[in-house]
């Protein structure tokens, strides 16, 4: 009998040795501390001037990310800019296994019918050089504004509500980035980050609340 409790012991000790201590755990990366940005202008709002330049995504509990889609090639000195964001991903254990994982966008404004909010893996590394035309200001991108296959490749989506939303009470959307997030976190691909973009019209997401949310195996 004692060998039989004996056994069950020691099954029972191997089967908590093997579930790692941040099974079921979400890692929640959010704030200055967790990701880092940049947008991108390629087109002056006033007039048909190009201005391809860039700024840096400075983190402010009152601040917002601002993606906008030039859309027609006729609307002459429409805006059109993009925004680059990477994640640090040091708080998540080094042999996590990631289970689902989301971008959450709190939306705070947006203008345009049957938009969609677009989130392209980043191919290539960029520095805080990086530029409308350039990855660090030197190296050229395929397509200027990060267009180009070899730039970025599709990884999510989500339709934008023909609704009004206000910074005052914002919109919580999200996007299914499981699969790029483990493509990550298992070095299929580097962490580049990634990038945003609108179909059509522009949006407004808040920086406070603007998270990755990963959910461990």
């Amino acid at each position: 009998m004692k060998k039989g409790l004996a056994a069950v012991s020691a099954v029972l000790t191997m089967a908590i040795v093997l579930t790692p201590a941040y099974a079921g755990e979400k890692i929640v990366l959010t704030g200055k501390d967790a990701w880092t940005g940049v947008r991108l202008v390629g087109y002056n709002p006033y007039g048909d001037k190009k201005s391809f330049y860039p700024a840096p995504i400075t983190y402010a509990d009152w601040g917002s990310i601002f993606v906008h889609s030039r859309g027609s090639e006729q609307r002459k000195g429409a805006e059109e800019n993009t925004a680059l964001i990477r994640f640090d991903l040091a708080k998540l254990p080094k042999d996590a296994k990631v289970a689902g994982a989301k971008l959450v966008f709190p939306l705070t404004a947006n203008a345009g019918k049957k938009n969609a909010v677009q989130v392209f893996e980043v191919l290539v590394p960029w520095t805080d050089k990086v530029d409308w035309k350039t990855t660090d200001g030197k190296t050229a991108w395929e397509v200027e504004g990060v267009h180009g296959e070899k730039d970025r490749k599709p990884a999510a989506a989500f339709d934008v509500p023909d609704e009004k939303v206000s910074a005052k009470e914002p919109k919580e959307m999200s996007a299914d980035v499981t699969e790029l997030v483990n493509a990550w976190v298992s070095g299929k691909s580097p962490n580049h980050g990634v990038k945003l973009e609108m179909t059509g019209g522009y949006v407004r997401f808040a920086m406070k609340g603007f998270r990755l949310e990963i959910e461990c195996e």
